[in-house]
């Protein structure tokens, strides 16, 4: 299988949260009640039960009101730090890129959460396992669209092989530079972490 590649166009991201619900959805994941506390925001970080979340921040810029959207999830490093740092082989890294738990292997010692840059794995305290988003990899090695790309209605998610989804990006970034000069891509090239999947 060639190696697959998830895009998400910041610039076209209305922060309407599909790809949660998806993800929970799919994953079979319980909705997590969280408090208002003045800004739309709802979860404030990953959980054992959230493994995909768009993060907004608002500000005010000239006198004008911006919401600033991303969604976030694992990055699915080509050079996975959670993995490098689980003592039990239960981390592993996919043809597909996918970077993926073995639950029958996970001890809940924490180190793949300690270790990773991105601050993604959670640890289920009443399983006592590591969890994380597993870029639906039971859906792409069966020729689907994870999930959350699969409903984005704003088209803010594509996903394909990696170096189709390269190429969108660089064509993307071109088109946004035009409006956002200072535009910039993350997670295309190889970087401290060898280049992600998730970008």
């Amino acid at each position: 299988m060639a190696e697959m590649a998830m895009l998400h166009d910041v610039s076209r991201c209305t922060g309407c949260r599909a790809c949660m619900v998806a993800c929970k959805q799919w994953k079979n994941l319980p909705a997590e009640i969280t408090p208002f506390d003045g800004e739309y925001q709802s979860h404030k970080d990953f959980s054992s039960k959230t493994y995909n979340l768009v993060k907004m921040k608002e500000r005010v810029t000239d006198g004008k009101f911006y919401w600033d959207m991303i969604k976030v999830q694992c990055m699915h490093c080509d050079n996975p730090a959670c993995a490098k740092g689980c003592p039990e082989d239960a981390i592993r890294k996919t043809e597909s890129g996918a970077v993926v738990i073995d639950k029958h292997k996970c001890v809940g010692c924490g180190y793949c959460a300690i270790n990773c840059p991105f601050n993604v794995p959670k640890i289920d305290p009443e399983k006592h396992k590591s969890t994380k988003c597993n870029l639906c990899v039971d859906r792409i090695e069966n020729g689907m669209t994870p999930s959350c790309a699969q409903t984005c209605p704003s088209n803010a998610i594509s996903f394909g092989p990696k170096a189709d989804m390269m190429q969108l990006a660089h064509s993307r970034l071109s088109e946004v530079q035009k409006d956002f000069p200072q535009a910039q891509l993350y997670g295309v090239e190889p970087d401290g972490v060898g280049g992600t999947h998730m970008m």
